[in-house]
C-alpha cells in the first residue's frame, strides 16, 4: 500500500513540474505598456542606489501626468534621469517625459515592428531582424523633439541618431535582448563627426554594438547593411567597412547624465558575428 502512494505522490510532482518548468529559457520581454512602465530595467539595477527614490519619483510623474523639469535634489532629478534611461518610450527630450497618450503610441508601434523577430530562432536573428524593421520603418530626419525621442522614429518614422538608438533598446526590451545606449562622437565617411548615440546588445552572454543609424546611412537600392552590427567596442571605435569606408565612434558622456550612464555600459567583446 505505501509503495502505491509513494508512486502517485511521485506522478503527481512530476505532473506539477510539467506544468510549472519552461520548456525553455529565453529571455523574459515586457509585456503590456503598464508592465513596461513599473519594470526596472538594467540601469535600475546599476545606478546609484541615491538615486532610486527620483527613479520612483519618475514613474509616478509620468503616471499622472505632472512631470517635473527641475527638482530641489539632484538625486531625485538624476534618478528620473534614469528612468527615463530604462524606459525610452517615455523619453521626450527637453520636456523630460512625453504625455501617457505618445508614450503609449510609441510602445504600440514598437510592439507592431517587434513583431519582425517572431519566430525567429535565435537571439541574433531577432537583434538583426529588429536592426532591419527600424530602418526600413524610420528615416533620418528632425522632428518635434529635434529627432531625439523613440516616439519620432516609431510614430513619427524620422529621428536622428538618438531616436535611432532609443527606438532599437525599446524594440530590444520588447523581445527580450538586454540593451543599453551608448553616448559618445561619430563620424568618418558618412559625413563629418560630432555628436552620436548608438547601442550594446547582450546576445548568448557576450556583448555587442550596433550603430542602426549607420547602417540606415549606407542602405540602400532595397539592400539593408549590416556593416555596423553586433561588432566589438574595439571594432567599432575604428572600423572599415567592406567598401573601404573608415569610420570611428568614441565613447564619452555629453554631460553629467550621460556620463554615468556610459560609466554602467558594458564594454563589447564579442566577436562571433565579425566579419
Amino acid at each position: 500500500m505505501k509503495k502505491i502512494f509513494k508512486r502517485m505522490a511521485v506522478l503527481i510532482l512530476s505532473l506539477m513540474l510539467a506544468f510549472t518548468v519552461p520548456l525553455s529559457v529565453e529571455a523574459k520581454g515586457t509585456g503590456s505598456f503598464s508592465s513596461y512602465v513599473n519594470s526596472k530595467g538594467l540601469y535600475y539595477k546599476k545606478m546609484p542606489k541615491q538615486y532610486r527614490q527620483g527613479y520612483k519619483m519618475g514613474k509616478k510623474q509620468f503616471k499622472s501626468q505632472s512631470w517635473q523639469t527641475y527638482e530641489m535634489s539632484y538625486d531625485i532629478l538624476y534618478g528620473k534621469d534614469w528612468f527615463l534611461q530604462d524606459h525610452t518610450a517615455i523619453y521626450g527630450y527637453t520636456a523630460g517625459a512625453l504625455s501617457v497618450q505618445q508614450a503609449k503610441q510609441t510602445y504600440k508601434a514598437a510592439t507592431r515592428l517587434a513583431k519582425k523577430a517572431k519566430g525567429k530562432s535565435s537571439q541574433y536573428k531577432k537583434a538583426l531582424a529588429l536592426h532591419n524593421a527600424l530602418i526600413n520603418n524610420t528615416s533620418y530626419m528632425s522632428g518635434q523633439y529635434s529627432g531625439q525621442t523613440a516616439y519620432e522614429a516609431l510614430v513619427c518614422k524620422g529621428s536622428v541618431c538618438a531616436g535611432y538608438a532609443r527606438a532599437y533598446k525599446l524594440l530590444c526590451d520588447i523581445c527580450g535582448i538586454p540593451c543599453y545606449c551608448v553616448y559618445g562622437n561619430a563620424g568618418g565617411g558618412l559625413g563629418g563627426g560630432g555628436a552620436h548615440q548608438w547601442n550594446v546588445i547582450k546576445l548568448n552572454g557576450q556583448w555587442y554594438e550596433v550603430d542602426v543609424t549607420f547602417d540606415e546611412g549606407i542602405s540602400q537600392n532595397g539592400t539593408i547593411s549590416k556593416e555596423f552590427f553586433c561588432l566589438s567596442t574595439a571594432k567599432m571605435s575604428s572600423h572599415v567597412t567592406s567598401n573601404g569606408m573608415g569610420s570611428y565612434h568614441q565613447r564619452c558622456g555629453l554631460d553629467t547624465s550621460t556620463e554615468q550612464f556610459n560609466r554602467v555600459v558594458p564594454v563589447a567583446n564579442g566577436t562571433k558575428y565579425q566579419k
